[in-house]
């Protein structure tokens, strides 16, 4: 009789350990490099979609190494406006500025801003570089 109940239990705490931890969100962090990226690869853009739109393919630095990561089609969303991935030249190097979606009605009103897209741009004389 004591079998039953003790394979219930080890079966029962399988299961409680299985239960999924709070999604974090992805931590961004903001890598300068002295290499410029490669120059971007030649990509033939689709005739447009209703609905969607064309997101064009940037080179990506994973792991050491300059990744290129395809262009390809995303949700429209009402309101917003998506501003595309680029590499940004700044004194101490190049700075990956993801891609990111923007709302219409909304003005930034930083000080020191990219004028394309309304990044600010964070200079830190005394911070560590790479």
């Amino acid at each position: 009789m004591k079998l039953p109940i003790s394979i219930a239990a080890i079966i029962a705490q399988k299961f409680t350990a299985i239960k999924s931890s709070p999604k974090t969100p992805p931590v961004s962090i903001d890598i300068v490099l002295k290499n410029a990226p490669p120059p971007p690869k030649v990509e033939s853009i689709p005739s447009p979609r209703t609905g969607l739109i064309w997101i064009p393919g940037i080179w990506n630095y994973v792991g050491g190494w300059y990744v290129w990561q395809a262009g390809g089609w995303e949700l429209d969303r009402e309101g917003q406006q998506y501003v595309s991935a680029r590499w940004i030249q700044h004194a101490h190097g190049w700075q990956l500025h993801p891609g990111r979606w923007q709302n219409l009605s909304t003005k930034s009103t930083f000080a020191n801003t990219d004028t394309e897209t309304d990044v600010k741009i964070i200079y830190d004389p005394l911070a560590a570089y790479r």
